[in-house]
């Protein structure tokens, strides 16, 4: 641990409701720069199987080093641009986002729209098309 280092950690349900990053906060959330909920490996049917999971780590977390994920990759299970959306204004207070991955994101229908739409959610602008438009 040096000056400099960026430390993350990144859980999703079955990880948090085995008790791994709870530990991991008690002993080094000091130290820690972001935790990233991966929304995408909680994600099924176009809706969010566990969107309190998000909230939840933000309590041990804090909302200033919390993000949500989502993956752009192709056939992945993963969050739509406009279930982003309702993610982003669900949590407002979040820190941010985190996309993966910016070589399927180019591959994207317009390129990088999950990417555009959440900035624009998070930003309290409107968005520059909409979410349904965007195709991954």
């Amino acid at each position: 641990m040096g000056p400099g280092l960026t430390f993350t950690v990144t859980p999703y349900s079955l990880s948090w409701d085995a008790g791994i990053y709870q530990a991991v906060a008690a002993e080094c959330l000091d130290l820690m720069t972001w935790a990233n909920w991966q929304t995408y490996n909680d994600y099924h049917g176009h809706t969010l199987s566990h969107p309190q999971y998000t909230a939840r780590a933000a309590q041990v977390f804090g909302w200033d080093k919390t993000t949500w994920g989502m993956s752009t990759q192709h056939n992945a299970q993963r969050p739509l641009a406009s279930a982003a959306v309702s993610i982003a204004s669900q949590y407002p207070e979040a820190r941010g986002a985190f996309v993966w991955t910016a070589e399927s994101s180019a591959k994207c229908t317009p390129a990088w729209c999950t990417e555009d739409v959440v900035m624009a959610q998070l930003l309290g602008e409107p968005p520059p098309f909409s979410p349904s438009q965007c195709h991954c």
